[in-house]
């Protein structure tokens, strides 16, 4: 375990915590930044404490709806997306036979069923290209896979499609 380094990212620490601090001296933990991701305290760490809401909210995590707060929010939450677009690997995983007519596309958890499934496919002598997403959000293009395959098929696991809508969206508007 010593090989294994662990990046909790912007973390803030009982040195440093007094600069993001509001006036009140209340943890502002949905900051607005440069590059769009807010600092984080440990839990139980003094004047770590805040409160987040899923509804828009201001810098210390409480509901609003002032509209230059939420420009604020969604403009730095823009710039989050861009920054992981900068600093993660956002490439899908690819599996079975790169050629093939038949592509199956999905995403997440699927992808060690799907894997197992191309030697049973294979078995039967079924070509299969796999694409697996590592996230939606933001995600690679896939058109020209999608254009180089005779079938597409896009496995996930909820009831009503919606990762092959935004897969179809992206073909759409490409």
């Amino acid at each position: 375990m010593d090989a294994v380094e662990i990046d909790r990212g912007k973390l803030v620490d009982e040195d440093d915590v007094d600069e993001w601090l509001d006036a009140q001296g209340h943890f502002r933990a949905h900051a607005v930044t440069d590059d769009g991701i807010s600092p984080r305290a440990i839990p139980g760490m003094t004047d770590g404490a805040h409160m987040s809401t899923g509804l828009e909210h201001d810098e210390l995590g409480r509901r609003t709806e002032d509209e230059d707060e939420r420009v604020h929010q969604v403009d730095k939450r823009n710039r989050k997306v861009e920054t992981a677009r900068e600093r993660e690997d956002w490439d899908y995983r690819e599996f079975g036979d790169e050629d093939a007519d038949n592509l199956v596309i999905s995403w997440g958890s699927n992808e060690g069923a799907l894997a197992e499934a191309l030697e049973y496919l294979e078995e039967d002598g079924i070509d299969v290209r796999v694409i697996s997403v590592p996230y939606i959000f933001p995600r690679p293009d896939l058109s020209d896979e999608i254009e180089a395959a005779d079938e597409t098929i896009v496995v996930e696991c909820n009831a009503n499609g919606q990762f092959a809508d935004l897969i179809e969206h992206d073909v759409l508007t490409a």
